[in-house]
């Protein structure tokens, strides 16, 4: 018997009852979602992720060796940075290099997988992809069938109109449309201004709503490693009824299939947010299904045709880039896999040779960034500019002006921060560059709410958000507005506040930053509390606090949330020995966990701000109030040296 397996990321969910079984399986009631892994066979034989990567990196290293024999290669990285991470660092190499690299999806041939699929899509059931590729559709169009392939965002919005058609959504795009083709994290940002809920742009997902309605989901030869909106479109799919196939060379018989289903809809709990999953090899099970659906169906193994060298391709490819972009690339992708010492290391040698001034300004830059401490870093920063052959660029100026002004933010020296940050925008809006004019307005703006001047702050932040949407810059989007709420309720204004957080965690959402979206959460918790939505903001605070009890890695929104919690607890007379018992732990945390000392100010504050409550005599809690003093204080204390300690160490 084969085993159940889990393979996504699992969050608890209540049980779907599956209590269909294969041979009752009708067409209008299957959806079948399959990614790269039904085109990795021959004759198809296209590379999947890891392989396209590793070439890649193989042409970029041949071509560093033709141009600087005499520095050391590196290592390979040791964890592949995620493909679309990897390709939105490529585009910035060199324009329009991704679609070349993409080419080798337009020369392929159909494997037995695209003809079952085109087979099954003409019996009626609903074909869902995110490959690039043409191969179903060019096997429908063999047969004289009449195809709609939904790339396009227009093609979304137009779903129900192909309905005389074979369906084929193409959630990514398609190689025979360019221009729809989204295969990078800016691709997404930039073509999903009005996100769904779940991060695909709102004609994707109501397509792909349409497309899963009232059917049971096969997911074939797929990763799940779309984090950003396929994963999140799923697990917010109503009723979901998803089975989930993973590639092996078991054997898989319609008996094993329908006791996986039979077993699994008698359990009452799961903790996946998918149905079922279990080992197959992809094609039998294909096979399986048709055969359950169309038992008189006969597909045959299609004919041998020459296998495409993808491999080749690439290497030609990434021929024709220059040695500074072979350079600028290598390291880009050391530094997105967290290789940053071997990136150093690189850069280090590399800055010994004549490269474009660019490219040498940005690996001095660098080098400053990782191997100086802050005071020594604007002193080196000033030397670099000094040490450049004049007339220095305006952008070098900016970028420089910038990075100290970023420095001295960091070490609470505003009004130096301030007028270093002005220099960045003069010098960024002589050079055109938009996207560094917007970078030093967005810390100009950020230095000037942290000098009190609120009004300012908030004029400047307003007039960035129109650019920052043309320019598709969804994290920048999202920090504006956390800014903007931030501001906001320093001036009491705490509806427009709890807009301004609604909107940041939209965005963060969007960028598929979960720890953001769940602070912009405890902020509008916060701005509820405020203006007296006493049971809205608990109810969006326990919230947090269920999902951040669940998961790993969130430790410091955990803590923003107990220390949110316990302050309720306490101020509102709710329960104050509860709510101290919270704080005390959060203290003991923020001693134990490295990661948790950030949180420090914040929770002194929460401190300091209640005992100033209590003395006050504000409360209705007589002889015990000042017990609770006693025991606010003794939370100060037991942070007091080891807490300052911990925050010296940390910033070392």
């Amino acid at each position: 018997m084969q085993k159940i397996s889990d393979i996504g990321d699992s969050v608890n969910c209540k049980k779907t009852r599956i209590s269909d079984s294969l041979k009752d399986l009708a067409p209008r009631r299957v959806a079948l979602l399959f990614g790269a892994g039904v085109s990795y066979p021959s004759p198809t034989s296209l590379p999947l992720a890891n392989a396209f990567l590793s070439t890649i990196w193989e042409a970029l290293v041949i071509g560093l060796k033709a141009t600087w024999e005499n520095i050391p290669i590196p290592v390979k990285p040791d964890s592949w940075p995620q493909f679309e991470l990897l390709l939105d660092e490529l585009s910035s190499v060199r324009r329009g290099l991704v679609s070349r690299l993409l080419q080798p999806y337009k020369h392929i041939a159909p494997n037995k997988n695209h003809e079952i699929l085109a087979y099954l899509g003409e019996l009626g059931c609903s074909l869902i992809t995110t490959n690039f590729d043409a191969n179903v559709e060019e096997v429908l169009r063999n047969r004289g069938t009449s195809t709609a392939a939904i790339a396009s965002i227009n093609d979304c919005r137009k779903f129900d109109k192909f309905s005389n058609r074979v369906r084929l959504l193409k959630l990514h795009g398609c190689i025979n449309s360019p221009n729809t083709i989204v295969c990078s994290y800016s691709d997404l940002t930039r073509r999903g201004r009005s996100p769904s809920p779940t991060g695909l742009s709102i004609p994707r997902y109501s397509a792909l709503m349409k497309a899963l309605e009232n059917r049971m989901c096969f997911v074939l030869g797929y990763s799940g490693s779309d984090k950003l909106d396929i994963i999140p479109a799923l697990k917010a799919l109503p009723g979901k009824q998803i089975v989930w196939i993973q590639h092996s060379s078991e054997e898989c018989t319609l008996q094993d299939v329908e006791a996986h289903i039979r077993r699994l809809s008698k359990k009452t709990k799961n903790n996946s947010w998918y149905d079922i999953t279990f080992s197959a090899d992809t094609t039998k099970f294909l096979e399986l299904l048709l055969s359950c659906i169309d038992s008189n169906a006969n597909v045959h193994d299609p004919i041998d045709s020459p296998i495409p060298d993808v491999r080749e391709s690439i290497l030609a490819t990434c021929k024709c880039l220059s040695g500074d972009e072979i350079l600028f690339a290598l390291t880009r992708i050391l530094f997105c896999s967290g290789n940053i010492q071997q990136s150093l290391n690189f850069l280090d040698h590399a800055s010994g040779y004549e490269i474009p001034s660019r490219v040498r300004f940005t690996i001095e830059e660098n080098l400053i960034r990782f191997r100086y401490t802050d005071r020594e870093k604007i002193t080196a920063l000033k030397k670099l500019q000094s040490r450049l052959v004049p007339p220095v660029p305006t952008w070098v100026v900016s970028r420089i002006n910038l990075d100290i002004a970023d420095i001295h933010d960091s070490l609470g020296e505003y009004r130096k921060a301030q007028n270093a940050s002005s220099h960045a925008i003069k010098f960024a809006e002589k050079s055109g560059d938009q996207t560094l004019v917007l970078d030093a307005k967005v810390l100009h703006a950020i230095i000037l709410g942290r000098l009190g001047k609120n009004k300012k702050s908030i004029e400047l932040y307003l007039s960035l958000i129109p650019s920052l949407k043309r320019q598709g810059r969804g994290r920048d989007l999202a920090e504006v507005y956390h800014n903007l709420g931030c501001q906001y309720a320093i001036r009491n204004d705490y509806d427009i506040a709890l807009y301004c957080f609604k909107q940041a965690q939209r965005c963060w959402k969007f960028c598929g930053d979960e720890a953001q979206y769940l602070c912009s959460q405890l902020n509008q918790a916060n701005c509820l509390f405020h203006t007296e939505c006493i049971n809205d903001a608990r109810c969006l605070l326990n919230k947090v606090l269920k999902i951040v009890s669940q998961r790993d890695g969130l430790m410091s929104v955990r803590i923003q949330a107990l220390i949110l919690k316990g302050h309720d607890l306490c101020i509102r007379l709710v329960n104050w020995d509860e709510g101290l018992a919270i704080l005390r732990k959060c203290t003991s945390i923020m001693l134990e966990l490295p990661e948790a000392i950030h949180q420090l100010p914040n929770y002194i504050e929460t401190i300091q701000r209640m005992i100033s409550y209590l003395e006050s005599g504000g409360t209705e809690l007589g002889a015990v109030r000042n017990r609770y003093i006693l025991s606010l204080r003794q939370n100060l204390s037991n942070l007091g040296f080891q807490g300052m300690d911990r925050v010296m160490h940390v910033s070392e």
